[in-house]
């Protein structure tokens, strides 16, 4: 099996679920109906053994938060699609794993909370789009280690009040 798709399915996702799929390239879990548990703290492992992964499709979800390592197994991972997801809080090491994916959209979320390091391991990403949430504070180091980021997108976060300028530090490689 080279794609997966279980759109709409309502099966709880165990830990390792998908492990023996481990040449899958592409998996869809679009609408999922226990998606509050697809990054929980307790289903982390939920993607161990996806190596392959190229696509992994999580649209019109609602995944309260996103736990530290969720997608640690996904080194190959080019496109990660969240479009209409609400994400309320991103945990430090979140996105870590994440090292083939070169943009990360994450506007319109409903983010409050992105905690420090949560992009750690992103070296590769060079679009990050923030925009359109409700974030209230970034610590000092949330973008450090992106260094090919490009493009970072913080527009209309209206409670977004202040940014540290040290923020900013370890972006060398941004078009400023």
């Amino acid at each position: 099996v080279l794609s997966l798709s279980l759109k709409g399915s309502s099966f709880l996702p165990m830990s390792q679920q998908f492990k023996r799929y481990s040449q899958l390239l592409s998996l869809n879990l679009d609408t999922f109906g226990q998606s509050d548990q697809i990054c929980a703290t307790h289903h982390k492992d939920i993607f161990a053994g996806l190596k392959a992964l190229l696509f992994l499709s999580l649209k019109e979800n609602h995944m309260p938060f996103i736990s530290q390592y969720c997608f640690k197994d996904l080194s190959s991972l080019q496109n990660l699609a969240l479009k209409g997801s609400k994400i309320e809080i991103i945990d430090s090491f979140a996105f870590t794993g994440l090292s083939s994916l070169k943009k990360l959209l994450l506007d319109n979320k409903e983010i409050r909370l992105v905690k420090p390091c949560a992009f750690h391991g992103m070296e590769s990403v060079e679009l990050l789009n923030l925009s359109n949430n409700d974030i209230i504070y970034i610590a000092t180091d949330t973008f450090s280690l992106m260094t090919a980021l490009k493009i970072l997108d913080l527009r209309k976060n209206k409670k977004l009040l202040s940014i540290n300028h040290y923020i900013f530090y370890e972006l060398r490689s941004m078009l400023l």
